[in-house]
């Protein structure tokens, strides 16, 4: 669920729905990012800035700034905030490899023997390695990734046999 699926008020997983360490209540819409229920920014979250579950007098309390509609053991229901209505998710394509990021300067140097250094970068994502276009951009659309992959998996399929396409919505506010 992002936020853009929201029309009225939005239920929400309660585990969703917790207070960071340095006192924002926030909803997780993915993995690695959250919403400031009292602001509408998005925030790059990782685990450690995690503080405590939300209780129920907070819940209350947002309740009765017009953030909460309603809530029970399971869910939060959310109303509409105005900073969700002024966003938009921007989808960015890359290739995941299952390569450990410890291998990456002998990934570059393979990309180059092939001649494909100029066209791919590889980075690192997590533990793992990842390619992207020319300069390190994301590939533009799903088709562009996949032939990428494609000819990386003809060219080194020793590297690139197992990779696959991948992606990353950016939800962006104006």
């Amino acid at each position: 669920m992002t936020a853009n699926d929201i029309n009225s008020a939005t239920a929400v997983p309660r585990s969703r729905v917790f207070v960071t360490v340095d006192g924002m209540f926030v909803v997780r819409w993915e993995k690695h990012r959250v919403q400031d229920l009292l602001s509408g920014r998005y925030f790059t979250f990782t685990e450690e800035q995690f503080d405590a579950p939300v209780t129920d007098w907070e819940l209350q309390q947002l309740r009765s700034r017009g953030v909460v509609e309603s809530f029970d053991e399971a869910f939060v229901r959310l109303q509409r905030v105005p900073q969700w209505q002024q966003t938009q998710v921007q989808r960015s394509y890359y290739l995941y490899t299952r390569i450990p990021k410890q291998r990456m300067h002998e990934v570059e140097r393979q990309l180059e023997a092939a001649g494909l250094s100029e066209r791919f970068a590889v980075r690192v994502q997590e533990q793992f390695l990842m390619i992207r276009g020319e300069k390190g951009a994301t590939f533009a659309d799903e088709e562009a990734a996949d032939a990428a992959l494609r000819e990386l998996a003809a060219v080194l399929p020793e590297l690139f046999s197992e990779s696959v396409v991948a992606f990353v919505d950016v939800i962006e506010t104006e």
